[in-house]
């Protein structure tokens, strides 16, 4: 690979499993903590085959509803925090995540100073690079 990183991490997700293995050749750590929200037992419906009260419930509160089965805003904060404190236990300097803009979100949410209630004003392109420093 091109890119100098001391450690690689990627989503579980396939669709990020084959980014990583394209960009740095199977040399790359998957870690569920940089997984996409959980959706439950809403993961792969549609929006308009939820119950429209409890789509509303969630849409309403998310940080701390979660779909039936699934996870809040705020799970997937602790989530993501809990893999950020093992990345800073590790003594590295420059890290490659390949990840969902869900997580990007929240990672410049907390560490660029943006509400949580404007993280989803953050526009992340298809295969964007985004550089955080943490």
């Amino acid at each position: 690979s091109p890119f100098k990183f001391d450690s690689v991490y990627s989503s579980p997700a396939l669709r990020c499993v084959r980014l990583a293995d394209h960009l740095f050749d199977k040399d790359y750590h998957i870690d569920h903590r940089l997984s996409e929200m959980d959706f439950g037992e809403w993961e792969g419906r549609k929006w308009d085959d939820i119950p429209q009260p409890e789509l509303n419930e969630w849409m309403e509160n998310y940080q701390v509803v979660s779909p039936p089965g699934g996870e809040s805003m705020n799970q997937m904060v602790l989530r993501l925090n809990d893999f950020i404190i093992h990345l800073k236990g590790q003594n590295l300097s420059k890290v490659a995540l390949v990840t969902h803009a869900g997580i990007i979100r929240i990672l410049l949410s907390q560490y660029q100073n943006i509400p949580a209630d404007k993280m989803f004003e953050i526009k992340i392109g298809f295969g964007e690079v985004i550089s955080v420093n943490i």
